[in-house]
């Protein structure tokens, strides 16, 4: 079946993070913990699909950010 990748994209840099391969109509979660550096130099972040010609629909069904606190991983 046709399969792409997903992956979360940090403005303004374009920093790739999370890169995971996805196939159409299978459910998928992607993760990624991130440091305060990391997330303060990034203006904006977008979940995005970079393979081209083996691009692949998909619906963000939930959405969670969370803040840990110092010292946890």
């Amino acid at each position: 079946s046709q399969g792409s990748t997903l992956m979360i994209q940090g403005i303004p840099n374009y920093d790739w993070r999370c890169i995971t391969p996805i196939k159409k109509d299978l459910e998928f979660t992607l993760e990624h913990t991130m440091s305060r550096s990391e997330v303060e130099k990034w203006t904006s972040i977008r979940v995005t699909t970079n393979s081209i010609g083996a691009a692949v629909s998909f619906y963000v069904y939930s959405l969670e950010i969370t803040r840990l606190e110092d010292g946890e991983k």
